[in-house]
């Protein structure tokens, strides 16, 4: 097989070991995490979206600064360790901003990670 870290986070809850649950959560999470998030940073990047994600994200919270907002709560909301994500939910076609704790990603809820902000103690 040839899966990917993404597609194996997506199905580990189904598999009926903890201690390799909690293993592959943590590692495999942060990996998952870490890749996607290195990804989007660039120095000379968009520093607003366009296009179909923009349309998305204007739809969802009314503009992308009350998306800025909204993603910024959901960050200040976290204690200690974790993440705040823009995902998007292939179920309902839908954006949402989540948080979650520790190295959890979003494919574990069965949702796709667009971008996520590191709100972990050393993050800042």
């Amino acid at each position: 097989l040839n899966l990917t870290p993404e597609v194996i986070l997506s199905l580990v809850e189904s598999y009926n070991d903890d201690d390799f649950e909690k293993n592959f959560r943590n590692n495999g999470g942060g990996y998952v995490n870490h890749k996607m998030y290195f990804a989007t940073m660039n120095p000379d990047g968009q520093k607003e979206p366009s296009g179909a994600l923009a349309d998305a994200i204007n739809s969802k919270f009314g503009s992308f600064d009350d998306f800025k907002s909204a993603l910024t709560d959901s960050a200040m909301s976290v204690f200690g360790s974790g993440w705040a994500f823009l995902a998007y939910d292939p179920a309902t076609g839908e954006l949402e901003v989540i948080t979650t704790a520790n190295q959890d990603s979003p494919y574990l809820q069965g949702l796709l990670p667009l971008l996520g902000i590191d709100v972990w103690e050393h993050a800042y």
